[in-house]
């Protein structure tokens, strides 16, 4: 699988275990009475279900975005730390570091 897809998935998983999480906490909080509506509907579990899925759409997304725009650039010139820092190591951005290919001329 190319790195780049491994990447992606890796980060959506990541985003989506976060959102999965937080449902979780607002359901058994019962944040703006959100659990008491749900056990008082008649299709709780069809709500239920979607509002995990978007919030899992939602939160992978915005994980697989900021994965995204921290990956260093090749030419960043700002002088940092060298190595990567705690939330590259966490982000896992060593999968898209560059590879030297041979090009045909």
């Amino acid at each position: 699988m190319p790195r780049l897809v491994s990447f992606l998935i890796y980060h959506a998983t990541v985003g989506f275990a976060l959102a999965l999480g937080l449902v979780i906490a607002l359901l058994a909080i019962d944040v703006a009475g959100l659990r008491s509506l749900l056990l008082a509907s008649d299709i709780k579990w069809f709500a239920t279900g979607l509002f995990t899925f978007f919030m899992g759409l939602t939160l992978a997304s915005t994980q697989m975005g900021v994965a995204i725009m921290r990956i260093p650039y090749e030419d960043d010139q700002t002088g940092g730390p060298k190595g990567p820092g705690l939330l590259d190591q966490w982000l896992r951005t060593e999968l898209l570091t560059p590879v030297p290919v041979k090009s045909r001329k």
